[in-house]
């Protein structure tokens, strides 16, 4: 008994709390990995079906636009794009989205493939998306996004 202290061996944790702490570890680790489980936007539990709509003042969740706007251009835009913060003024939310100098096409029309559908969750609390291409170091002509 020479090697233990108090019923342990010096030098080394219980079993049970390694486990534990490697657990946990690589649950963090799989939150912060996750493509949609750390990253996907929080939504209102009054939007779910079946529940009665919760006062805004209360929510727990409320529909974040900047965070949702970010989460689905991060989503879509192709490899190298990169979008700056969306800007909210006069009603509509802003987005200059830059493109790589390599790419090849029209950067307008490529605008609007990145619109959102008439159902997709962004038109909850969105009702004009503005996207400003900016392509060769120079803005080009936008495109407003409506539901």
């Amino acid at each position: 008994m020479a090697g233990r202290t108090g019923g342990r061996r010096s030098g080394h944790a219980p079993a049970g709390r390694s486990f534990t702490s490697l657990l946990v570890g690589v649950l963090i680790l799989g939150l912060m990995a996750g493509p949609g489980g750390a990253q996907a936007p929080m939504q209102s539990f009054g939007d779910m079906p079946a529940r009665p709509r919760i006062d805004p003042d209360v929510d727990p969740y409320p529909f974040d636009p900047f965070l949702s706007l970010r989460i689905y251009l991060r989503q879509r835009l192709p490899a190298g794009w990169w979008a700056r913060d969306p800007v909210y003024d006069a009603g509509a939310f802003t987005v200059v989205v830059n493109i790589p100098e390599n790419w090849r096409g029209n950067p307008t029309s490529a605008m609007l493939q990145l619109c959102p559908q008439p159902t997709s969750a962004l038109w909850q609390g969105i009702t004009l998306i503005e996207l400003k291409p900016f392509f060769h170091k120079s803005p080009w002509p936008s495109v407003s996004c409506r539901k």
